[in-house]
């Protein structure tokens, strides 16, 4: 199995996950890549994304897995130049299984620009809170404080990291709006944790060692 790591900025923002998704298959064929397909009466490209991302938030770690026969070498080399805009390929990986990042991923970080400064003491109360309801998408109230794992500013920048799941960054963003009373100029997702071997791993390093286990070199 390949795992490429790509960025999901500019324009791109603005696409969907299923349309990254068809994105990067229309990609892969432009490079005429050969990936495995499903079986059946309507075969589909069997191609695995890392958890969503919402519209209009940038990532410089998405990750989609493919099986397919071509080096890691070449596979990035060729996908790079058939890449659509905004989804850019920087790091690829070789494992034997399938690394199931959607479902390994539990937790996220994000960096929000705003446009001022908010304070340690600012952030040190929203902490307190032991409430912070919102409504999620199924229409049920939810606790937010329950999701945030960490949380600290410097400056403008607002540093989070919350359940990969249950807490969408511009859901975040809004409330950071209201309580901190600033304007939040962007929202970016900048790294994802998978537990391994009860410890917690950035993606990049546990499909290192994934990759090491197997006897293949870290690329």
């Amino acid at each position: 199995m390949l795992t490429v790591k790509y960025r999901k900025t500019a324009q791109a923002v603005y696409i969907s996950h299923i349309d990254v998704l068809r994105s990067i298959i229309r990609g892969v064929r432009r490079a005429g890549l050969d990936i495995a397909y499903s079986n059946g009466f309507n075969p589909h490209a069997e191609l695995y994304l890392s958890p969503p991302l919402p519209l209009f938030a940038d990532s410089l770690c998405e990750y989609f897995t493919a099986a397919s026969a071509e080096s890691a070498e070449a596979f990035l080399e060729k996908y790079s130049h058939a890449a659509a805009p905004g989804l850019t390929p920087e790091r690829i990986f070789r494992t034997v299984k399938n690394p199931n990042l959607a479902g390994k991923i539990f937790s996220t970080d994000y960096l929000f620009e705003t446009d001022a400064p908010v304070s340690l003491t600012a952030v040190s109360e929203f902490l307190k809170k032991e409430n912070i309801p919102f409504t999620a998408r199924s229409g049920k109230e939810k606790n937010m404080r329950s999701y945030i794992n960490s949380l600290s500013a410097d400056g403008t920048k607002i540093l989070l990291n919350s359940d990969a799941l249950n807490l969408r960054p511009d859901v975040a963003a809004a409330e950071f709006e209201t309580s901190f009373n600033v304007k939040v100029l962007s929202q970016t997702r900048t790294a994802q944790y998978v537990k391994y071997n009860d410890t917690t791993l950035d993606a990049d390093k546990y499909l290192e060692i994934l990759q090491s286990e197997e006897g293949k070199p870290v690329l």
